[in-house]
């Protein structure tokens, strides 16, 4: 978890107008291996895919809201979903959960749904923007849009890494 802030910290620093996807990995004796793909905005965002090989991949939403013991409890009672838009495709909503990242004190969605395979692969080939907001109640909260910048070779990475298939249909 250290690796994926210390990349998260560096993204920011670096700029937006430089923030790019990266892929990074994770050793890991005893689970295998966990490869990371991730960006991150200015003003606290970071979206990131992750995986391990043979593994269902997962995807990672951090916001700069700190998370409030109450309103972490309503979200996991009434669970939001993420919102995805990759170029100008049609709008993707997964279910998700949330939590209060235990590093970050920030509030933190995180969906294993298949959909998430097929964002991947989407957001690969994303030429203008790929964002990513909470939906919640009907209303969309932390909309934030993230370059497209090394989703090639980043998502590519991860594909590669642990053996994702291509999505039917």
């Amino acid at each position: 978890m250290r690796q994926v802030l210390a990349v998260f910290f560096s993204l920011l620093w670096a700029g937006a107008a430089q923030a790019q996807w990266v892929i990074t990995k994770e050793d890991d004796a005893f689970e295998g291996d966990l490869h990371m793909a991730l960006s991150a905005e200015w003003g606290g965002y970071m979206a990131g895919f992750r995986c391990r090989e043979g593994k269902p991949p997962s995807f990672v939403y951090m916001t700069p809201e700190t998370a409030e013991s109450s309103s972490v409890e309503l979200m996991q009672r009434m669970p939001p979903s993420i919102v995805i838009v990759v170029d100008d495709q049609p709008r993707v909503t997964i279910g998700t959960e949330v939590e209060k990242n235990a590093t970050t004190g920030k509030l933190t969605a995180i969906t294993f749904e298949p959909e998430v395979v097929d964002v991947i692969f989407a957001a690969r080939n994303a030429k203008k923007r790929v964002a990513f907001g909470l939906e919640f109640m009907g209303k969309i909260y932390h909309s934030k849009s993230f370059s497209p910048t090394g989703t090639t070779k980043a998502l590519g990475g991860l594909i590669e890494r642990c053996k994702i298939e291509t999505p039917s249909g």
